[in-house]
């Protein structure tokens, strides 16, 4: 069972879950995200990650999910992934104020300049990964390998071609992930 099944199955539908009043319902949301948080820690970082995604939820729900909804979904993607990333930032860091801080370096707060030593280290050895991940966002694979198999279909080496592909990038995520640097597992924290 996930965390997010036991938390619908045993606090958010014995609250009533959506079946109540609004101002219940918007509590009832509270509530899950905030013991979704408090799940995950006892610091207060993780107490307003949840806290954060319930807010952004609510805000989805009655304010601007309408709106959303109209937009290009490449904006919709942006505005998802902005979302995660900011609740990323508060998630990972060990205090407010860092979290804060990481939320103005996003932005460009704090940040000396463009031309920053680190921001060109990161530029360079990230560019790949980068890359693959803007070309990957797109629909381009997806036509490439449709016209592929088309044109292909039956051949012996389609059963090793797909596979060996991901095989590849999985490697070379990896290669990136642990080069050169101490990542622990993040729940090694809790």
């Amino acid at each position: 069972m996930s965390l997010t099944s036991w938390f619908k199955d045993y606090v958010y539908i014995p609250l009533g879950g959506n079946r109540v009043k609004l101002p219940r319902h918007i509590m009832n949301i509270v509530t899950i995200w905030f013991l979704t948080g408090l799940w995950h820690g006892a610091g207060w970082t993780f107490v307003i990650w949840g806290v954060y995604f319930a807010l952004v939820m609510l805000l989805e729900k009655f304010v601007v999910g309408k709106y959303l909804q109209r937009l290009p979904r490449v904006f919709q993607h942006a505005y998802l992934i902005v979302c995660v990333a900011v609740g990323w930032m508060i998630f990972d860091a060990s205090t407010l104020n860092e979290s804060l801080s990481h939320i103005g370096l996003l932005v460009g707060i704090g940040a000396d300049s463009m031309s920053s030593v680190v921001i060109a280290y990161y530029a360079r050895s990230y560019a790949v990964p980068l890359a693959i991940g803007a070309v990957g966002c797109t629909p381009l694979p997806r036509i490439v390998w449709t016209r592929i198999k088309n044109k292909y279909n039956g051949k012996w080496f389609m059963a090793v071609l797909e596979p060996g592909f991901v095989g590849c990038v999985m490697v070379l995520v990896t290669s990136f992930l642990a080069d050169g640097s101490f990542n622990p597992f993040i729940y090694f924290r809790f």
